[in-house]
C-alpha cells in the first residue's frame, strides 16, 4: 500500500511539474511575443511620425515659397498649411481603437492642439497647462526632442507614443496608441493559450493515468508479490538453517558417540541411543518432506488433480502410520469409520493435510488423551472434516499468526517434540490449491480443532 501511495504521488508531482512547465513556457512565449509586438508598434509609430512630419515640413516650405510670390504673411502661410493638414486628417481613420496622431504648439505657456482628436470634438479642444503631467509626448516634441516613450497623453491615459518637432512651423507632432490596447491582445492571447495548455495537460494527464494505472497497479502487485517471496525465502532459509541443524546435529553426535564407545556401552544404552537417532531421523525426514512439499507449492509444481475416492480408507492409512507415535505417548487415535465416505479432492494433497494435522494432534496431546475425527455432511455430500484433540490448545496470540509464513512459529509438544509451524502453512497452501479452506477453533473436547472445508463437488 505504501508503495502504491508513493508511486501515485510521484505521478501527481510529474503531472504538476508538466503543467507548471507548460504554463511557464506559455507565459514566456506571450512575453516574448508582447515584446516583439511592442517593438513593431514602436517602429510603426516612429515611421508615421517621421513621414507626417516630413510631409508637413515639405508642404510648409512649398507654401512659404508661394506665399512670398503672393506677398502672404508667415502667419497666413502657417494657417494655410495647418488647414490643409486638417482636411487631410479628417480622412484619417486612426490606428486600431485608440491610435491617432496629434499636432500642437506652445502658446502662452500652454499646449494648444490643432487637430481634432478621436476622443474629443475639435470645437471642444482645451489647452493644457505646460506644467501639468498631461500630454508628456507633446511636451517633449515642443521642447525639440524626438523619440518614443510611454507616458500620459492629453486625457491622462498611458500611451505608447512617438514624437518629434516640426521646426519649420514651431509645432510638435505625436503618433500614439493606448498601451492598454497594445497589451490587451496579448493578454487575451495569453489567457487563451494558457487555457488551451491546461486543457491539453488535463486531457494528457487523463490519458496518462488511464494508460499507466493498470501498469502501475500491476507493478505494485508484482512488488508486493516479490516482497512476499523475499520474506518467504528468508523464512525458508531460516527454517532450513535452524530446524534442520538441531536434529541432524543430534544424529551426528549420537552416531559418533556410539562409534567411539561401542565396546564400553551396554546393550540397553546402545538401544536407547539408536532410538534417539531414529527419532531425530524421523523428525528430520518429516521436516524435509514438509519443506519439499511447500517448495513445490510455491513453484506451482504441485497441481491439484481432484477425483472421487473413499476418505475412510485414507484415514485408516494415516492412523496406522501414526499408531507407533501415539502409542509412545499413550494417546488414543480416532476410530476409522467403516462406511464408505466419498469425497471429491486431490488424494495426495488431502493425505498430506490430514497426516500433518493428526501428527500435530498427537504431539500436543497429554498422555491419556485422545484424538477425534468428525465429519460434517450437506445432505449426502461430505462438506467438512474436523480434527479434534484434548491437548494444550493454542493461545490467541499464536492463533492470529498460525498460517503466516513470515511469522511462522511453533510450540514444543507435550514431551518436548520440536516443531516449525511450517506444517499448518503447508496445509493452508494445499487446501487453497484444492479450492478448500482450513481454519482453527477451540474444540469441545478441550483442546484444538482444525476444520477442513472441502471444495464444492462438480
Amino acid at each position: 500500500m505504501k508503495t502504491a501511495i508513493k508511486s501515485r504521488k510521484r505521478i501527481f508531482w510529474l503531472v504538476a511539474l508538466f503543467s507548471a512547465s507548460c504554463l511557464t513556457t506559455s507565459l514566456f512565449a506571450i512575453l516574448f511575443l508582447y515584446n516583439v509586438g511592442v517593438d513593431n508598434t514602436k517602429s510603426r509609430l516612429i515611421e508615421i511620425v517621421e513621414s507626417q512630419a516630413s510631409l508637413m515640413e515639405s508642404v510648409a516650405r512649398i507654401n512659404i515659397e508661394h506665399g512670398r510670390l503672393l506677398n502672404h504673411s508667415s502667419a497666413e502661410v502657417e494657417q494655410l498649411t495647418i488647414s490643409e493638414f486638417r482636411d487631410a486628417h479628417s480622412k484619417f481613420s486612426g490606428m486600431g481603437h485608440s491610435g491617432e496622431f496629434t499636432l500642437g504648439r506652445r502658446q502662452n505657456n500652454k499646449i494648444h492642439f490643432l487637430l481634432s482628436h478621436r476622443h474629443h470634438d475639435l470645437n471642444n479642444l482645451q489647452p493644457i497647462a505646460w506644467e501639468v503631467d498631461l500630454a508628456e509626448p507633446m511636451r517633449a516634441a515642443l521642447e525639440g526632442k524626438s523619440g518614443i516613450m510611454v507616458g500620459l497623453d492629453y486625457r491622462g491615459s498611458e500611451v505608447l507614443a512617438a514624437f518629434r518637432p516640426i521646426h519649420t512651423l514651431n509645432l510638435g507632432i505625436v503618433a500614439k496608441i493606448d498601451l492598454a490596447e497594445v497589451r490587451q491582445s496579448y493578454v487575451e492571447a495569453g489567457i487563451i493559450l494558457m487555457l488551451i495548455s491546461l486543457i491539453v495537460v488535463a486531457v494528457g494527464s487523463s490519458l496518462f493515468f488511464y494508460i499507466t494505472e493498470p501498469i502501475l497497479t500491476r507493478l505494485v502487485e508484482r512488488t508486493l508479490e516479490l516482497e512476499e517471496v523475499i520474506s518467504t525465502k528468508n523464512r525458508f532459509f531460516s527454517i532450513i538453517s535452524h530446524d534442520l541443524k538441531g536434529p541432524i546435529g543430534a544424529i551426528v553426535g549420537l552416531s559418533g558417540f556410539l562409534l567411539n564407545r561401542t565396546d564400553k556401552l551396554s546393550k540397553e544404552q546402545i538401544l536407547s541411543n539408536l532410538k534417539n537417532i531414529r527419532k531425530s531421523s524421523v523428525n528430520t525426514y518429516q521436516l524435509i518432506e514438509q519443506l519439499l512439499d511447500w517448495a513445490r507449492c510455491q513453484s506451482n509444481q504441485m497441481v491439484s488433480a481432484p477425483r472421487w475416492f473413499d476418505v475412510s480408507i485414507l484415514i485408516k492409512e494415516i492412523v496406522d502410520f501414526e499408531t507407533e507415535f501415539a502409542g509412545q505417548k499413550v494417546v488414543s487415535l480416532p476410530e476409522v469409520p467403516s462406511e464408505n465416505i466419498q469425497v471429491f479432492a486431490d488424494r495426495e494433497m488431502l493425505s498430506t493435510v490430514l497426516r500433518n494435522l493428526l501428527s500435530n494432534s498427537i504431539k500436543y496431546s497429554h498422555s491419556g488423551g485422545g484424538v477425534f475425527i468428525e465429519f460434517g455432511f450437506q445432505g449426502q455430500t461430505l462438506e467438512k472434516i474436523e480434527i479434534h484433540d484434548q491437548g494444550t490448545g493454542i493461545s490467541q496470540k499464536i492463533q492470529d499468526r498460525l498460517f503466516l509464513i513470515e511469522e511462522a512459529s511453533s510450540m514444543p509438544g507435550t514431551q518436548g517434540e520440536p516443531g516449525t509451524g511450517l506444517g499448518l502453512i503447508l496445509c493452508k497452501e494445499l487446501m487453497g490449491k484444492m479450492g478448500g479452506t482450513i481454519r482453527y477453533q477451540d474444540s469441545h473436547h478441550g483442546g484444538c480443532c482444525f476444520v477442513l472445508s472441502l471444495p464444492a463437488t462438480p
